[in-house]
């Protein structure tokens, strides 16, 4: 999505200082100040602490019980994702052709020793001490950078330490224990150095998530309305639909693009972002979703939770397949759905639930126009190989390869789905009918 960044391949580059092709192109003749190059790896070593944070938090967020941790978690990363692209941007600004995130060896130890945490408040001490060590070390760089002429770098780092502040608090709020790091300040007078890998360690990817002990599973699901009309003017009802989509649909899609960051972690860096971004939505989807259930006298596990969201996802045998379920399909006809419901509770007189839909809405949108197009990355741009894969994926699942509701081509249009593909749902719904009445 930000191809202005070079995508942010860090598989295949040796140096984190220059790229060199047919031994023409080198960028690390362009700078001449010490100091300057000195700023230039603080960054790098700021995007190494962010990315493999990001890394371990998407593993976190999957394997651990407690809901409202999941959703600090997914709040976070969202917050990485951002600080990550933003100082990603600005190491492109700084005379530099691409380079690989790079920190002394002790800083990397931080994460090689603590991939085996499993308890809330243990990965929220070591969370808080990284973030706390990142948030004093930010204060190194504004004291020591020109504030004229590096002043896009200085004000974007005051602001990341601000915008810190109120993790650093929910942190300390869940931790458990001091956990002492090596610090980003410490350096050795004769450093060894560690570029970011793909290969490095990272906590364990669970195969199934984890969920709070109130939590009952039952494959059975747990929704009864007949319409969208039927859903609003029915309280019980309601409460079941805001359970099964907080629990069900919104977590579980906070797991599924865990499971992709941290699983296909020689993806570019843009596409953790991506995955990043949609996790923080639907981390914020989940607090309204619950918000509603608890305004209707209901709680977290009043009702069971089927998992099907992760299970489908499951079926995907390669990451283009496990875009075509989650943000192709789930997604995707969950945009012209979602129109219908957000039009029932405006009816209904629910105005608070039909503006917070319309966000919803949006986000949905842009969570499919990722999928697509990460799909077209990965398919080298074939629409051919796109279509034979939401066909594999449709098989998968088991459906027919139609829209929930009649399509929305604005819709369709915004999510990034090309036009040959909206024209065969179009088509199919005239033969296997819409997926839902």
């Amino acid at each position: 999505m930000r191809p202005n960044t070079l995508f942010g391949d860090f598989t295949q580059k040796e140096s984190s200082s220059s790229l060199t092709i047919g031994n023409e192109i080198d960028d690390s003749k362009l700078v001449k100040s010490l100091e300057f190059k000195d700023h230039r790896d603080l960054i790098s070593s700021y995007i190494y602490s962010l990315l493999r944070t990001l890394e371990f938090e998407a593993c976190w967020l999957i394997s651990c019980q407690n809901s409202d941790f999941k959703v600090l978690l997914g709040k976070k990363m969202g917050f990485d994702a951002r600080w990550l692209a933003e100082l990603h941007s600005r190491m492109h600004e700084k005379l530099c052709l691409n380079y690989v995130p790079t920190v002394s060896a002790a800083y990397a130890q931080n994460f090689d020793s603590h991939t085996q945490l499993v308890e809330e408040g243990a990965i929220a001490s070591f969370l808080y001490a990284l973030s706390h060590d990142l948030y004093k070390h930010l204060d190194q760089y504004l004291a020591t950078t020109d504030a004229i002429a590096d002043e896009p770098t200085y004000l974007t780092l005051k602001m990341l330490r601000i915008e810190m502040e109120p993790h650093l608090i929910k942190l300390k709020q869940w931790r458990d224990q001091d956990i002492e790091l090596h610090s980003l300040a410490s350096v050795p007078e004769m450093p060894q150095w560690t570029p970011y890998s793909a290969e490095a360690a990272i906590p364990p990817i669970p195969e199934f998530p984890g969920r709070s002990a109130n939590l009952q599973f039952n494959p059975k699901s747990i929704v009864n309305h007949k319409s969208y009309a039927d859903l609003v003017a029915d309280i019980e009802k309601l409460r079941r639909f805001s359970h099964y989509v907080y629990v069900d649909v919104e977590i579980a899609a906070m797991e599924v693009c865990a499971k992709n960051i941290a699983a296909y972690r020689a993806m570019p860096l843009d596409f953790k972002l991506d995955m990043a971004r949609q996790i923080w939505d639907e981390a914020r989807h989940a607090i309204v979703m619950r918000q509603l259930l608890e305004n209707l006298g209901a709680s977290e596990g009043d009702y069971t939770y089927s998992a099907k969201v992760w299970k489908k996802c499951e079926k995907g045998t390669c990451l283009a397949e496990r875009l075509a379920i989650e943000q192709g399909f789930q997604e995707g006809n969950a945009l012209e759905s979602n129109f219908l419901l957000t039009e029932s509770f405006k009816q209904a007189n629910h105005l608070q639930m039909t503006s917070r839909m319309d966000y919803i809405n949006a986000d949905e949108a842009i969570h499919a126009k990722i999928g697509n197009f990460w799909m077209n990355y990965l398919l080298d741009g074939s629409y051919e190989a796109y279509q034979a894969t939401m066909e594999k994926a449709a098989e998968l699942m088991n459906i027919t390869l139609s829209s929930n509701v009649a399509i929305e081509r604005s819709a369709r249009k915004i999510a990034g789905f090309p036009d040959q593909f909206v024209d065969l749902l179009a088509e199919n719904n005239e033969v296997y009918g819409y997926r839902k009445s």
